[in-house]
């Protein structure tokens, strides 16, 4: 609701319209909002939640770890200019997400695939609006820990 808005934080950043405070670690610092993809990417890790954080219920043996890779290092977009070959770069038109998939993949068709479902969901995202959309009945959710 609304009155959530200025009250959060998180991965996604503080609700409050300022891209200005968008990457704020979990430890409260900041970096700055033209950061490499890699200092993103170290930034979004402070915010991975440990076994002992986690709301969700795992079966035997299980937990937030199972599904973390904290070593991973993906590779970086801005670090791949220069990369691209002249056929990827003519047939993605610019298109950031369809190089890079095309890159990482080596198969162009994965790129055009998805640059296609981009423009789809910009189109979407454009006729539906930015603006998350209107609930009418109770702000209140119940739940009762351990019931389905």
């Amino acid at each position: 609701p609304e009155t959530f808005k200025g009250d959060t934080r998180g991965l996604l950043g503080v609700w409050d319209d300022d891209v200005g405070n968008d990457f704020i670690a979990r430890n409260g610092t900041s970096i700055a909002t033209n950061s490499t993809d890699r200092q993103i990417h170290s930034l979004s890790q402070t915010w991975q939640v440990t076994d002992a954080e986690s709301i969700f219920f795992y079966t035997e043996g299980k937990g937030a770890s199972s599904f973390s890779t904290p070593d991973h290092q993906p590779s970086f977009p801005d670090e791949n200019v220069g990369r691209y070959t002249a056929k990827q770069i003519d047939a993605c038109g610019g298109d950031s997400n369809c190089l890079y998939d095309s890159f990482e993949t080596n198969d162009l068709e994965v790129g055009l695939a998805t640059r296609t479902t981009n423009t789809q969901l910009v189109e979407s995202s454009n006729t539906l609006g930015l603006s998350p959309p209107t609930m009418n009945g109770s702000d209140v959710i119940e739940a009762t820990v351990g019931q389905v």
